[in-house]
C-alpha cells in the first residue's frame, strides 16, 4: 500500500477508485510505511500512529526516550525497542511523499 499510494496524487486516485476518503488511504499508506521496519508490524504500527508518531521521519526526529515518553496507548516501547526505531528509521528508503 506505501508504493500504491506513494504520491498525494496517487492517494488521489486510490480515493477516487475505492471511494475511501483521502484520511482514510493516508493513514493506511503511513501504517503500511512504518510495517517495513522490522518490529513495527500491525500493534506497534498502529500504537505509533495514534500516539502522533506517523511518519518516519518524525520516529527518526526523536531520542529513544523521547520514543519511550510518547503516550501509546499504556504499551511503551521497552528501551531496545525505541533505540531499534530511531536507528532504523533515518535509513529506511523514503516511499512515500507528503507534500
Amino acid at each position: 500500500m506505501a508504493a500504491a499510494g506513494r504520491t498525494p496524487q496517487m492517494r488521489k486516485e486510490l480515493t477516487l477508485g475505492t471511494g475511501l476518503p483521502e484520511e482514510t488511504i493516508l493513514e493506511v499508506v503511513q501504517l503500511s510505511d512504518q510495517a517495513r521496519m522490522s518490529g513495527h508490524k500491525r500493534i506497534r504500527a498502529r500504537l505509533f500512529h495514534n500516539a502522533g508518531l506517523d511518519t518516519l521521519d518524525k520516529i527518526a526526529a526523536l531520542e529513544p526516550e523521547q520514543v519511550r515518553q510518547v503516550s501509546i496507548e499504556g504499551i511503551p516501547s521497552t528501551p531496545k525497542e525505541a533505540a531499534h526505531s530511531v536507528m532504523l528509521a533515518p535509513y529506511l528508503p523514503h516511499l512515500v511523499e507528503y507534500n
